[in-house]
């Protein structure tokens, strides 16, 4: 599987991908004006729905799939450094196959603004990835980066892994 990374996101919004084999994980927060929340409207996404379902995706820590939406959407609960990752991933690919995606466009960590915490939880999320023996039906997933220390943790597991 092949990781990208998007870090000019001025295009985002204009960038969508119609194929069927597409999907967007985003993380359910909606407080303020978040990534989410721009996602949200860039695709006319049904905003009752989806805002709806938020208080049981973070409480049962699940992944949500709307994949009648176009593209689907895989709704990831927020996270405060305290969650089980490896769980979340497990649940997130099994999401992804379940709809059969080949492609994800992973919305999370865009800002990275919480330190330490997320720093680990960046580094597991990319193990996860790249685990030889992770059975997925994704070929790539691309990953938008405003902030470089993701690209920078990306390196380090590269790195530590040879």
């Amino acid at each position: 599987m092949k990781i990208s990374f998007r870090v000019d996101q001025d295009d985002w919004f204009t960038s969508r991908v119609e194929d069927e084999n597409y999907a967007v994980s985003m993380t359910a927060n909606f407080d303020g004006f978040t990534p989410s929340n721009g996602m949200i409207r860039a695709y006319k996404w049904d905003e009752k729905e989806i805002k709806r379902v938020v208080e049981s995706c973070n409480s049962l820590q699940e992944v949500m799939i709307f994949d009648y939406f176009s593209p689907a959407l895989l709704l990831v609960p927020k996270t405060r450094g305290d969650s089980d990752t490896k769980a979340l991933m497990k649940s997130l690919i099994e999401a992804a196959n379940y709809i059969n995606a080949e492609y994800l466009h992973f919305r999370h960590y865009s800002y990275f603004i919480r330190g330490l915490e997320a720093g680990k939880e960046v580094g597991d999320i990319f193990k996860y990835f790249l685990d030889s023996n992770l059975d997925t039906s994704l070929k790539e997933v691309l990953i938008d980066v405003a902030d470089k220390k993701i690209i920078d943790i990306y390196n380090e597991i590269i790195k530590t892994s040879k």
